[in-house]
């Protein structure tokens, strides 16, 4: 297995778009905010600014009919460019403020009047820019009188005329709250897929099949979908934990009659790809562990139990646990008595094995007395002394045995079976719990079988980037065939047979009335 600490950084499209799909409500979120965000500042703390443009037109006194001659045009044109020179003197704007009475220094003054010339014609624009509607008007009434003085003041040929007088604005020109909200929005989107791509990069919980099986390079031989009874159950204790720490989270969920097809129809999968994997008449025993607690392997390995015993094996379920075994809870049995027990000799496999009358060929080894040494016990040679002599008895043993990463008794127990079945969880199993559970089994040479997947959510049939998962559409499309399932073998053929010999009658019947 290779580094799993290491952040994926290479995604395609395809991925980048599930990735995005499934953080819609964050980049969302992140868009709406800021684009607020921006609207409100807008609104009240960026200071309206409004403008206010008067159009003038230089003549030449000495000759009226201006324009009708390109160098004459050419010469109005460089007047042009001369007042607008002049308009922009310190001189100019000193006396538009003493006339006015604004208090300005010329500096701002000359900040707020711009000037500019029309290419080809002998107009020129003042616009005057500011907080103040009313002051921007006292400016440009101040400078539309002062203007023609100060031309006559310098040339007695040349003046210049008001063509299109400035009025009061009404509106500001900046800032523009649709733009800076706009703005706002697209910022936080970006964002978004930015926190997106990064959540998801430094991400190293389990999301799905496709990407378990390339990191780890081992197949997943089944993926289990959650229990809706699972989560109403965890709610009600979690609001129950509040109030009592002793509480446990922990759920019993058992396949019956009425669970859900894709659940049942998962754990078959299971069964299957464990009965092809695992060759040979002998018997087949195998290992169940987890990383760490609460991955759903004893549910895994109770609901396997019952499944196998369902296609007519004989299936003992050891309970390997012999700190804090659970697998008596899930059928109701007593463990004063159990693994510990035998491995110590104080007890005898026949009265020690129980039979659950529940299931047919399923019997269960709870883990007994918790021992002061359970993985001296789990190593011992009176261990695999036991494991020899349940061979001889049961087609399948399955073991339920503890967390590799929390205590080691996984690792001696797996020397003693056939192979060994790691159970995960999804979006709480992370990469490196796993890396450091498998390199435990790689250690020690023993065969890792592969992962089973468990708690998958497919209540929408979502995605998550490139892990899909369709259990919904794929098993509901297919339910009509679990009526078969619960069939009592040889049935078949006792309607075929019934339904030849009423064949016959019937044919026999109209024979002798011909």
């Amino acid at each position: 297995m290779e580094n799993k600490n290491v952040v994926k950084s290479d995604y395609n499209i395809k991925e980048i778009i599930g990735i995005l799909m499934s953080r819609w409500l964050m980049i969302a979120g992140l868009a709406i905010v800021t684009g607020l965000i921006f609207s409100l500042f807008t609104m009240f703390m960026i200071t309206p600014m409004y403008s206010s443009t008067a159009q003038y037109y230089a003549v030449d006194s000495t000759n009226q009919s201006v324009g009708s001659d390109n160098s004459e045009l050419t010469y109005l044109q460089k007047i042009v460019d001369t007042y607008i020179e002049l308009f922009k003197t310190d001189v100019f704007m000193d006396n538009v403020i003493v006339s006015s009475g604004i208090e300005k220094t010329t500096g701002q003054l000359k900040g707020m009047v711009s000037l500019s010339g029309k290419s080809g014609t002998s107009i020129f624009s003042v616009t005057v820019t500011g907080s103040n509607p009313d002051e921007i008007m006292l400016i440009q009434n101040t400078i539309a009188e002062l203007a023609p003085d100060m031309i006559k003041g310098i040339t007695t040929t040349g003046e210049v005329v008001i063509c299109d007088p400035a009025k009061t604005p009404t509106s500001p020109i900046s800032p523009n709250q649709t733009k800076n909200t706009l703005l706002g929005v697209v910022l936080g989107f970006a964002v978004g897929v930015f926190l997106a791509l990064l959540l998801d990069m430094l991400d190293q919980n389990i999301k799905g099949k496709q990407e378990l099986e390339d990191r780890c390079s081992l197949p997943v031989l089944s993926q289990i979908p959650s229990f809706e009874e699972d989560k109403k159950e965890i709610k009600k204790k979690k609001k129950m934990k509040k109030n009592n720490n002793n509480v446990s989270l922990r759920t019993i969920n058992m396949i019956d009659e009425n669970t859900d097809f894709a659940i049942t129809e998962s754990y078959k999968t299971l069964r299957t790809n464990l009965q092809f994997t695992i060759h040979g008449n002998k018997c087949k025993k195998i290992i169940l562990t987890s990383p760490i607690p609460q991955d759903g392997k004893s549910t895994t390995s109770v609901n396997l139990a019952i499944t196998m015993a369902q296609t007519g094996h004989k299936v003992l379920l050891v309970d390997g646990d012999m700190r804090k075994g659970r697998v008596h809870k899930y059928f109701d049995l007593h463990n004063d008595v159990g693994l510990s027990n035998l491995i110590s000799g104080m007890a005898d496999i026949d009265t020690t094995i129980k039979t659950v009358k529940k299931y047919n060929n399923l019997c269960v080894l709870t883990s007994g007395t918790i021992p002061p040494n359970p993985s001296e016990l789990a190593a011992s040679e009176e261990m695999k002394q036991l494991m020899d002599k349940l061979s001889e008895k049961f087609e399948y043993i399955l073991i339920d045995s503890p967390p590799i990463n929390i205590v080691s008794d996984s690792i001696p127990l797996s020397k003693l079976a056939d192979g060994v079945v790691v159970v995960v969880r999804q979006n709480k199993s992370t990469y490196a719990e796993i890396e450091t559970a498998l390199n435990s089994f790689r250690l020690v040479n023993s065969n890792i079988i592969g992962l089973v997947l468990n708690d998958v959510d497919i209540s929408t049939g979502k995605s998550y980037g490139k892990y899909k998962y369709k259990y919904k559409y794929g098993y509901n499309a297919y339910s009509h065939y679990e009526q078969y399932d619960n069939r009592v073998p040889g049935d078949s053929e006792k309607k075929s047979s019934s339904s030849s010999e009423s064949e016959k009658k019937s044919n026999s019947g109209k024979s002798k009335s011909k």
